[in-house]
């Protein structure tokens, strides 16, 4: 704790202006959002240490990244999508027990509560499957395997026949991506906090540039019961 602490004086102070670091100190609001480039999303600027504590205890922390492409699609208004729907696919893989609980319970408290309509992909499901099912979703749950990029391999969805890529997800999004997508996924390969984060972030930058407004995702692995409980309060 003491290393992390020193760690996070040092991009405190390294990082921010000092009028910036005033600001944070005498603030009395209790939200901070976190803008970043996609260049920086490596950086734990959560455990910035403004000598007193770091930001993600003494703020309700988040961020905002800046996905950047070339070509991005014009994005259809959401009002404009017709009858909402709400996809939830769990244990797409078909081994992962939990997922598939995760699954059940979150499409339920959907269905009591969403005001359109809920599908729910329960594994084993193909990779046609889940690319069918995303157009036209407002909502998309996924609770299953992800699957880090290396340079041999594609990083994606992990499915019962293979990996949905980034850029296969936004072709099948078009210019309609689920508004908001919570991914619940854990990574089938180890890997460090750069990595993890930028595995994330190859998933969410491909939705975020097709109209998607929030991915929620873990950048590292977690707990099944941590995961269940945070999805079900969430």
């Amino acid at each position: 704790l003491d290393r992390i602490r020193e760690a996070g004086e040092a991009l405190y102070r390294s990082a921010l202006s000092e009028r910036v670091q005033q600001r944070l100190r005498t603030t009395p609001v209790q939200f901070l959002r976190i803008h970043l480039d996609d260049d920086l999303i490596h950086v734990p600027w959560e455990l910035a240490h403004d000598g007193g504590e770091f930001l993600a205890l003494r703020f309700a922390t988040g961020r905002m990244v800046s996905a950047r492409a070339k070509n991005a699609p014009t994005i259809a208004p959401l009002d404009a999508l017709g009858d909402p729907v709400a996809v939830v696919v769990s244990n797409p893989s078909g081994d992962l027990k939990s997922a598939a609980d995760e699954g059940r319970a979150v499409a339920g408290l959907l269905q009591e509560g969403f005001r359109g309509s809920v599908r729910h992909l329960e594994g084993p499901v193909t990779k046609a499957a889940f690319l069918a099912a995303l157009r036209g979703a407002r909502i998309l749950h996924f609770a299953g395997h992800a699957q880090r990029g290396t340079a041999s391999v594609r990083g994606g969805f992990r499915l019962a026949d293979g990996i949905a890529t980034p850029e296969e997800v936004a072709a099948a999004v078009g210019n309609r991506a689920p508004a908001l997508v919570f991914a619940n996924s854990c990574h089938a390969t180890g890997g460090a906090w750069t990595e993890s984060a930028q595995g994330v972030f190859g998933l969410a930058s491909a939705l975020l540039m097709r109209g998607s407004q929030h991915f929620v995702g873990p950048m590292w692995e977690t707990p099944d019961s941590d995961a269940l409980s945070f999805a079900l309060r969430f």
